[in-house]
């Protein structure tokens, strides 16, 4: 009686041992499956994010300080890039009224009033901005030239206003 109690014992040790080595194989197989996916992952954003990183790094290119023959264009002139923009975002933005369009803007206000958001100088002669009413979006390229005594004339040269999508 003794030896079959031993022998029930070492069979249900033995079912045991292999139902746990079973189970653990299963959890080490799917753990290997997720670690290999996780590593695809990491190659797939690391590659987006050399190619977002190069994206930012060709419109830095389109920039009034990285433009040498604009930067120089100004510097004869006495004046840095960085005051030239400043000066050309205050006017611009400035132009931005609480109880109208903005009249560098040649589109009306559908949703409320047209206001430019944002720009950027490309260079001595453009200017690339934004424009939105809240609901209505769109670009604008603008012209500019700055007179000898400092006076910023300002004209609109193309637009583009973008569809609404529900």
């Amino acid at each position: 009686m003794r030896s079959r109690i031993f022998l029930y014992l070492f069979i249900f040790a033995v079912l045991y041992i292999i139902f746990q080595y079973a189970n653990a194989k299963g959890v080490y197989e799917n753990q290997e499956s997720q670690i290999e996916n996780l590593k695809l992952n990491v190659e797939r954003y690391k590659s987006e994010n050399d190619s977002l990183i190069n994206v930012a790094l060709e419109s830095q290119k389109f920039t009034l300080s990285s433009n040498a023959y604009a930067s120089e264009y100004f510097s004869e002139r006495g004046v840095t890039p960085e005051e030239i923009e400043i000066l050309i975002e205050d006017a611009i933005i400035g132009r931005n009224k609480a109880d109208a369009d903005n009249d560098l803007v040649p589109y009306e206000g559908m949703e409320g009033f047209m206001r430019i958001n944002s720009i950027k100088v490309i260079n001595n002669k453009w200017i690339l901005a934004n424009f939105t009413d809240g609901t209505y979006w769109g670009d604008l390229l603008l012209d500019y030239y700055i007179s000898e005594e400092g006076e910023l004339t300002l004209t609109t040269k193309d637009q583009v206003l973008y569809p609404k999508y529900d």
